[in-house]
């Protein structure tokens, strides 16, 4: 399930049947006995089912396969780059939790055979490591906690109450369901959020039938749910203050039949997932884009690293993963493939595709995925504009400190909003870092797609770096060809082309002058038939 905090005060009100901006493409679909699917984030997903676990990467293809005992219901991205699920064997009892790495190997597991007190059926991975595990049955729910290590440390129950949904929020987990005080025909629409034991919890709409599927947080501090709140045919999106107080409920179209899972996207909009649809929507209460969904049912969906959405939906015996592309196409070209011991400097560019059809100012970050441990942010840049259907060259830079380890790495480059933690695109490179001092550190990397030329073959340095009005740059050309040399600010607006054309074989010289520029950095890009490099520029004054 989504684990996205939200980031805005977002309500629907109105969704018009037109589309603003084109809908996302289906990447791919892949037919299974499926019941939950998470994103993995070192890299891929992992989709679950009835006594199995299967870990894709992002085109889909299989990684590996498991076959467990249980039956799993639900699976959240973990904080060691693995992941966390939960379920629970065909005959009920016992029910489990395992923590795993994205490799398969299991963390620690948890297993309880109170079967009459229901199964898991939801989990949330805790700050530091601990879970929180839902287990509702008709008329009670009973709450779960465990340590980072994986024992239990504390359970709550609520009687007459049962969850539908289980999503993290600010200080706990906020719980939609219903309530059943006055029997199964007679439910009313509940919220309530579980700290230690309990915060608060509310009932909103008429006795008969009221149910929330679904709530989840948006940074500001409200809430949203999705669901039936009157009884009735008609589905709606509700606001809710942090304290869980109603402030506002508007219908949903009819194309958004049973809503059972929502997150907020950047550029102010949310998208909402329903047994008939999918659509996008702004705050100006306009539909950006909608999307047939093949029902009847919705078993679970999830964010994919890049932003885009997984979708688990069909019938009980036929289930389909869909996955459908981002709204921002992000590939990105790195001038490293390996990276020798100690302090190491790598250059890449980012490539931008917008298909949004309004302008937006987003942010571009880096996400470096080491051999052990968690994620390290590597560098974030922020007003990076993106035009209607736009294309943009991000140029930037990321430091491989001394002590990292030695190993593979994966660096995720993300644009969307940094500070909500809203990815609309994201692209990838890997390297390796040396594990002994067989390179030094003055050796050049070795030049992404250079096929088989050397490092030294093709070569770009700076001087002075830092300058204060004109660098000389000094390119090594190992034989007569075109070669385009451009100069960059970090927020991907191309300052000038140095050189576009036919060098001549051995050592040539071009001349930056930043008189009338800004200080700060300037990235320069080099591209030759089979290489291209980067090296970055420090203008003071």
């Amino acid at each position: 399930m989504n684990r996205l905090l939200a980031f805005a005060v977002v309500f629907v009100v109105f969704f018009a049947t037109y589309a603003i901006a084109q809908p996302p493409g289906v990447a791919w679909t892949l037919q299974g006995d499926f019941n939950a699917v998470a994103r993995v984030p070192k890299g891929g997903l992992v989709v679950g089912g009835d006594e199995l676990l299967t870990r894709l990467d992002e085109d889909g293809n299989e990684l590996w396969t498991i076959n467990p005992p249980f039956n799993i219901w639900d699976i959240d991205p973990a904080e060691n780059g693995g992941f966390i699920l939960c379920g629970n064997t065909s005959y009920g009892e016992p029910s489990y939790v395992v923590k795993m790495t994205s490799n398969g190997d299991v963390v620690w597991m948890y297993s309880d055979n109170a079967g009459d007190e229901g199964v898991f059926k939801f989990i949330v991975e805790l700050p530091g490591g601990g879970a929180e595990l839902c287990r509702p049955r008709i008329g009670e729910t009973r709450i779960d906690r465990l340590d980072p290590a994986g024992n239990l440390v504390d359970q709550f129950f609520r009687d007459y109450h049962t969850g539908l949904s289980m999503e993290p929020v600010s200080g706990g987990v906020l719980i939609a369901g219903y309530t059943d005080w006055y029997g199964s025909a007679y439910t009313r629409y509940s919220l309530w959020k579980l700290r230690t034991p309990l915060s608060w919890y509310s009932t909103y709409g008429n006795r008969g039938n009221s149910i929330a599927f679904y709530a989840f947080e948006l940074s500001s501090g409200l809430l949203m749910s999705l669901g039936n709140l009157n009884g009735t045919l008609n589905y709606s999106a509700s606001l809710h203050n942090a304290g869980g107080n109603r402030l506002r409920s508007h219908i949903l179209p009819a194309a958004l039949d049973m809503p059972v899972w929502g997150a907020e996207r950047a550029n102010s909009s949310v998208v909402i997932v329903g047994r008939g649809a999918i659509g996008k929507y702004d705050f100006a209460l306009n539909c950006h884009w909608l999307i047939d969904q093949d029902g009847p049912y919705v078993f679970d969906s999830d964010l994919a690293n890049d932003g885009g959405l997984l979708v688990i939906a069909g019938s009980y015996s036929t289930p389909t993963l869909t996955r459908y592309e981002p709204e921002v196409s992000v590939a990105v070209d790195a001038d490293a493939q390996i990276v020798p011991p100690g302090h190491s400097d790598i250059y890449f560019t980012a490539t931008v595709d917008n298909i949004l059809l309004n302008e937006t100012v987003q942010d571009v970050w880096s996400v470096l995925w080491p051999p052990s441990g968690g994620p390290i942010v590597a560098g974030v840049s922020t007003g990076v504009t993106l035009t209607p259907g736009g294309t943009i060259v991000h140029p930037d830079s990321l430091v491989v400190l001394a002590d990292y380890p030695a190993g593979e790495y994966l660096c995720r480059v993300h644009v969307g909003s940094y500070e909500h933690n809203i990815t609309m695109g994201a692209g990838t490179f890997e390297f390796t870092k040396q594990a002994s001092a067989t390179s030094s550190l003055a050796e050049p990397f070795v030049a992404a797609e250079s096929g088989d030329l050397l490092p030294d073959e093709f070569a770009l340095t700076v001087y002075p770096n830092p300058f204060n009005a004109v660098a000389t740059l000094t390119l090594t050309v190992p034989k007569t060809q075109n070669v385009c040399v451009e100069v960059y600010a970090t927020t991907g607006q191309r300052v000038t082309t140095l050189h576009n054309g036919p060098l001549a074989a051995g050592v040539n010289t071009l001349t930056f002058n930043g008189t009338g520029l800004a200080s700060g950095v300037y990235l320069v890009r080099a591209e030759t038939e089979g290489a291209t490099l980067h090296r970055k520029l420090v203008l003071v004054r």
